[in-house]
């Protein structure tokens, strides 16, 4: 399963593990049980990386509304998705564009334009983001934003 949050947050939600603990936090909201991770990548000053590709099992992804998102992990970073993911944790939808902090290029990999690893709202710095209504690469991919800017929101994945 697969859900955006209704929550929004500014680009620092304490890394990788900050924006975890937000998805399992919208998951317990919502009354949705099991274990939620983020789509979220960071590219690390020493050479490794959190891509968001690896960070999720191989499965099925469907919204909370039953529908397909994709088959499996190559469907979903193909550069396409069956039905947008606008289906938030409350199982309400959310159809008008909300942009979501990723990190994350169409491929599932690290940009590297990720708000200090989604440490920082300064405005001098930017990270990427997708948007809830693309089935496009946009999904993941929509452009960049100021860090402080707005708040966006997430997308979460059941592990």
């Amino acid at each position: 399963r697969v859900f955006v949050t209704s929550a929004m947050y500014f680009g620092n939600i304490g890394g990788y593990s900050g924006a975890t603990f937000r998805c399992q936090q919208a998951a317990l909201n919502g009354s949705l049980g099991g274990q939620w991770t983020p789509w979220l990548s960071i590219n690390t000053t020493n050479g490794t990386a959190v891509h968001a590709k690896n960070m999720i099992p191989n499965a099925r992804y469907v919204r909370l509304d039953g529908k397909l998102v994709a088959k499996n992990k190559a469907d979903l970073i193909d550069g396409s998705i069956a039905n947008p993911i606008n289906i938030n944790e409350f199982k309400l939808n959310t159809t008008y564009p909300k942009m979501v902090w990723t990190g994350t290029l169409q491929n599932g990999m690290a940009s590297g334009i990720d708000c200090n690893g989604w440490t920082s709202s300064s405005i001098m710095l930017n990270g990427k983001v997708g948007v809830n209504t693309g089935v496009n690469q946009s999904w993941t991919d929509a452009g960049n934003w100021p860090c402080s800017n707005n708040q966006q929101r997430l997308y979460c994945f059941e592990k």
